[in-house]
């Protein structure tokens, strides 16, 4: 999801142009209030003493005495998510001053009497008591953040944060070895020798070692652009479906994908696609020889005969693996790195202005890098911390002297590196890297898909009790989302390098959050597994589940025994039987499911996402009811051309007429977004019979409260009436990619972001009074844009473009960023020329063009 422009914090911000690349802020300050007026401190003296490292299992104890607490106030569930970064901060915070606070939750009670019954109170009362005494017991562990020393938002700003970063993650390739390696291992993918037999080429090393990194940089080299006319990259999970392994592999090579049920037809359309021309098939990440043996030997060996020289190219932390594939196999052990190349690797993690100077820091950091032991990961982690803090010999020795770096309980599975980093985080963004741990091996993370789902639960919190609206808690969630690529702990994919668009979560990093949020989330990766949700203790209380693409369906039975449900994500085939329902999940806040339910019956639904719909040629009518729905997402369903007033249909048109009929459709829908409807060719909206019968336009006006909108790939040729209803004021955001038919964007006050891309057929955009900024990408046939006196900044691409669009002299920006052809760009480059006068008007120009 594209972060909204908010105001600039500093010097380096503000040069930015709105709605471009940019640099990430660091996460909102955490204020001290926390609960609001509704909850008072307590506060008591208390001597101060230092306290020691307690170990995972204290840290264990002491989030389950937060638990606790959360679970005191879920009558009402609105509170954990307010409730458990304030108790986890007071917890960090405690050994640092000379105060304990302890919770006293009077007031608050007082303010939900009207909502309980007398015995549920008294009930709350007995359980606080419990956790006020619980309290005592704990001797604090101090953050390795000192309180003079922890960054927010406001200075963070004042320092470049993320990284640029290039086709592939460049921040991991230092020193003269990768390149060694590199040519040496595309020597030998290019090599003669037993040219008429299929060659593996194996890299291998342990978990964050840098095998990946290596095997990137060696698809990438122009020598084997040139030399392999196929190449596909595979990243193979431990729980893999045939199936759709062999579907993605199709789609990289350039093949045709069949609809055939069994395996014979992808497997020869795969064979046929990889015959194209020598092939270089990369298997990332590979645990055992079975996706080998049951999926690619066979295509790849009958390619192989018919394209001489073709490769494999795969990456495992086992030696073995190479040999019993069958083939002829070279092996490469990757190594640690030196202290140079580890020094150079980590300096890549740290913003501009920190690298300056940072040579005088050298012998604090050359015991750092000791630490790490020259893994690459670790290194990278490591950095990511050291970047919130001030290059200063005291700072940093903070860091090496932190006692974390040896914490007792750890499993030896777990890098006691990624802890240090871990607890480094404020308590919201800890929840917030947890919950990335229920995206499987495989699954790239989204920004647009995490972000809502972190606001629905409840983890990104408003100061001040402020709305959302006023204060942007979307805003505010893509600051954690971009802190955690910051500090290397989600990766930007290869495509998304440099928007951070989508990420994904290194396994061993993975396996670190999955281990640090098992008392509450499970994530379901195999039939076994499956078979229990994963679940095996019935006194486990599972918050959040996500169910991955398993070879057998689920039984809908044992997932209605979750009853504490408020993360449920599907990615499997469900098994009902006659009486199931939905209701059992009460608590429900994210739903992600494959295809459609009964979503009516979810009261407390917030995030709804229906993906996959293949057969579905019309959506669901009864999501306009959902009260509490903030973020739908409909994503590629190509048998939909029509979307009827039925699917936005206002409450009034409901049987009865009575006081429900005041509520308006989809009431506080937030952000909708309808992504890959290919065939989509009409929306038919218009409010006006409601608004005529109850006489308030405002009240009745469907979807009333949304904010943001994106429509993708698609053949609407017009936007519908009751969208651009002049009574829509919270609209903000508008986003139109890949709508081929599409004529015209015209009358929307309230928009004030504008994104344009890929509408060959547009010709007019007019009547956004409010719109700050706008971006138009390969719209060649656009006339006219008009009616946007507030307009600030202006993005053109069109690499085609060789005379600039008349309309930029009817506009007044105060930026204009271009991107345009060779040809134009020179003309431009002569001040006195008729296109330079064209935008001589504006005042400030960023203009560039592709060699090619």
């Amino acid at each position: 999801m594209a972060a909204s422009c908010s105001r600039a914090g500093g010097a380096a911000a503000a040069s930015v142009p709105q709605g471009w690349p940019r640099t990430a802020r660091a996460p909102p300050q955490q204020h001290r209030e926390g609960l609001g007026s509704g909850c008072k401190l307590l506060a008591c003296r208390r001597h101060r003493r230092r306290v020691g490292p307690s170990g995972v299992a204290a840290n264990c104890s002491r989030r389950q005495w937060v638990a606790d607490v959360c679970s005191a106030v879920s009558i009402r569930p609105r509170f954990e998510g307010l409730m458990a970064p304030y108790v986890q901060k007071l917890i960090t915070d405690m050994a640092e001053e000379e105060v304990s606070m302890l919770l006293g939750v009077s007031s608050e009670i007082t303010k939900l009497e009207d909502n309980m019954e007398g015995s549920r109170i008294k009930e709350l009362n007995q359980r606080l008591d419990e956790i006020r005494r619980g309290a005592a017991e704990f001797n604090f562990l101090a953050n390795i953040r000192s309180s003079r020393n922890r960054r927010t938002i406001a200075d963070a700003e004042h320092s470049s944060s993320l990284k640029s970063m290039s086709e592939f993650d460049e921040t991991a390739i230092v020193g003269e070895k990768i390149e060694r390696d590199t040519k040496e291992l595309a020597q030998v993918l290019l090599s003669d020798e037993n040219h008429h037999d299929l060659k593996v080429v194996s890299i291998v090393g342990m978990g964050g070692m840098g095998k990946t990194t290596l095997a990137q940089k060696i698809f990438n080299e122009p020598t084997d652009q040139k030399h392999f006319k196929v190449k596909v990259w595979l990243s193979i999970t431990q729980q893999f479906d045939e199936a759709e392994l062999l579907r993605t592999a199709i789609e990289h090579a350039g093949g045709v994908l069949g609809g055939a049920q069994d395996k014979t037809l992808p497997t020869r359309n795969l064979t046929d696609a990889m015959s194209v021309g020598r092939f270089l098939l990369v298997l990332d990440d590979m645990w055992s020889d079975k996706a080998w043996s049951d999926v690619f030997c066979v295509p790849a060996r009958k390619a192989s005969q018919k394209q001489l020289g073709s490769r494999i190219l795969i990456t495992t932390r086992l030696e073995h693996l190479a040999p019993m594939m069958g083939e002829y196999f070279h092996q490469h052990h990757v190594r640690p790195l030196d202290i140079e190349d580890a020094w150079s690797l980590l300096k890549k993690q740290l913003p501009p202005d920190q690298v300056v100077g940072i040579d005088r820091l050298k012998n604090i950091e050359t015991e750092i890098l000791k630490k790490c032991e020259g893994l690459p990961l670790a290194i990278k982690v490591i950095g990511g911390l050291l970047s919130t803090r001030y290059p200063s010999e005291r700072d940093w020795n903070v860091v090496l002297t932190c006692p974390t770096w040896s914490v007792a309980g750890l499993p030896e599975q777990l890098d006691s590196r990624i802890y240090l980093s871990y607890e480094d985080l404020s308590p919201q963004l800890k929840q917030c890297f947890m919950y990335c741990s229920l995206f499987p091996k495989g699954e790239e993370i989204l920004e647009d898909v995490v972000v809502p789902m972190w606001i629905s639960e409840g983890f990104i919190q408003p100061p001040d009790e402020s709305s959302s609206h006023e204060h942007g808690l979307e805003e505010m969630a893509t600051e954690y989302y971009r802190e955690l690529i910051r500090r290397n702990l989600i990766e930007p994919a290869v495509k998304y390098s440099l928007t951070g668009y989508r990420c994904t979560m290194h396994d061993v990093v993975r396996t670190f959050a999955e281990y640090m949020a098992r008392k509450e989330s499970v994530v379901v990766v195999d039939d076994r597994q499956a078979a229990t949700c994963g679940c095996r203790d019935g006194s486990k209380l599972v918050r959040h589940l996500s169910v991955g693409q398993t070879i057998s369906a689920v039984e809908w039975v044992i997932l209605q025994k979750q009853k504490s449900l408020r993360t449920l994500i599907i990615r499997s085939s469900i098994k009902f039987q006659p009486g199931d329902t939905l209701r059992s999940f009460s608590s429900l806040q994210v739903l992600f499911i494959h295809a459609p339910a009964s979503a009516a019956d979810f009261k407390s639904l917030r995030f709804l996402q229906l993906e996959s719909l293949p057969c579905c040629t019309q959506l669901p009518d009864g999501l306009c009811f959902l009260p509490c729905l903030q973020v739908l997402v409909v994503k590629d369903a190509p048998a939909i051309k029509r979307i009827g007033p039925e699917f936005q249909a206002p409450s009034c048109l409901s049987a009865g007429h009575t006081a429900a009929a005041l509520a308006p459709a989809f009431p506080k829908l937030r952000d909708l977004q309808l992504v890959g409807l290919c065939e989509w060719e009409e929306w038919e909206w218009n409010d006006d019979g409601c608004e005529q019968q109850q006489g308030s336009a405002k009240a009745t006006i469907a979807m009333p409260c949304l904010e943001r909108l994106e429509i993708q790939n698609c053949k609407l040729s017009y936007l519908p009436l009751g969208l651009a209803s002049v009574n829509r004021q919270a609209l903000r955001r508008l986003h139109l990619y890949d709508l081929t038919n599409l004529t015209s964007v015209e009358n929307f006050p309230s928009v004030v972001k504008l994104d344009v891309f890929r509408s060959p057929k547009l010709k007019r955009i007019s009547g956004l009074s409010s719109l700050h900024m706008i971006r138009i990408v390969s719209c060649p046939n656009l006339e006219v844009l008009e009616g946007v006196p507030s307009l600030d900044s202006l993005a053109l691409q069109d690499q085609t473009m060789e005379a600039l669009p008349g309309y930029l002299r009817a506009v007044n920006p105060r930026y204009l960023r271009l991107h345009c052809s060779k040809k134009l760009y020179k003309s431009l480059s002569s001040p006195g020329s008729s296109e330079w006068n064209k935008i001589r008007h504006i005042e400030k120009h960023d203009i560039s063009y592709n060699e090619n």
